[in-house]
């Protein structure tokens, strides 16, 4: 099975929960990309607009390569952009 979600169309009650939920499953392979889980460093400025999906993609990645998730080095930017295509 296959299926979107549309955070834009939630109610702001709604997304706080699935945030709050999402939060719980930073650091594992169960991350769905709405909580936020990089540190106040330079890739918030890419992580932060970037869909639900490429940050799920960015997370899973950083853990392959087992990188600090709040850390900010040349490895986690070249996920980044492979990941978003920004550079």
């Amino acid at each position: 099975m296959s299926w979107t979600l549309n955070l834009n169309a939630m109610t702001m009650e709604a997304l706080v929960a699935l945030d709050q939920l999402d939060k719980t499953h930073v650091g594992t392979p169960n991350y769905m990309g709405v909580a936020y889980f990089w540190g106040s460093n330079g890739t918030k400025h890419y992580l932060r607009d970037a869909t639900a999906y490429q940050r799920r993609r960015v997370h899973k990645l950083w853990l392959e390569a087992d990188l600090d998730l709040t850390g900010e080095t040349e490895a986690h930017y070249s996920i980044i952009t492979k990941v978003t295509g920004l550079q």
